[in-house]
């Protein structure tokens, strides 16, 4: 389904945004795996239905007792919605304001559920994406050291050589640019 209208793309875009900032969040703290596109859509639909949900009831229990108890109308009455047909158009910025708190709501409830996670796992902040040869040639090398590797691939080739001082601070994935093999 291709959104029509600006309207139905800004309401497909507000009803995922919870689950993309969860799942940003997330992928923050943890290193990046392969997965299917489809996995990983699954995972930011279902999180930003269970967000925009955890938001409606609780924007909709605010409502309920602001109401009973003050008489204020923060947000919209979705039983005066349903059966009024021109309530929509005598409430719109009710309605717009309404639809912003919910999103931002689930957004809040997103980033909350992601620092209760990283903090009951003990996770760091942030993990780098740098590959363990980096780590090792380049942070955990002594000062002055020249780092030596000898490499046996699958197929039994066997290389030996160092990384050069000259290499980008990040080792391509085709490793050969920086490799000073040895004779």
């Amino acid at each position: 389904m291709v959104p029509q209208t600006i309207g139905a793309l800004a309401s497909l875009l507000a009803l995922v945004a919870p689950g993309i900032v969860f799942e940003l969040l997330r992928e923050r703290r943890r290193a990046g795996g392969r997965e299917t596109v489809f996995r990983e859509a699954s995972r930011v639909a279902l999180s930003s239905l269970a967000f925009s949900v955890a938001s409606t009831a609780i924007l909709l229990g605010v409502h309920a007792a602001t109401s009973k108890w003050f008489g204020w109308t923060l947000f919209v009455d979705l039983s005066a919605l349903v059966a009024k047909p021109d309530y929509a158009k005598q409430n719109v910025a009710l309605i717009g304001y309404s639809a912003v708190a919910e999103l931002a709501l689930a957004c809040l409830l997103a980033l909350a559920v992601d620092v209760v996670l990283a903090l009951r796992r003990r996770q760091p902040p942030s993990v780098g994406r740098q590959s363990a040869w980096v780590k090792m040639f380049r942070e955990d090398r002594p000062q002055n050291a020249l780092c030596w590797v000898h490499v046996m691939l699958e197929d039994g080739n066997r290389s030996s050589g160092s990384c050069g001082p000259t290499t980008p601070p990040v080792i391509p994935t085709n490793a050969r640019s920086c490799w000073k093999a040895s004779s």
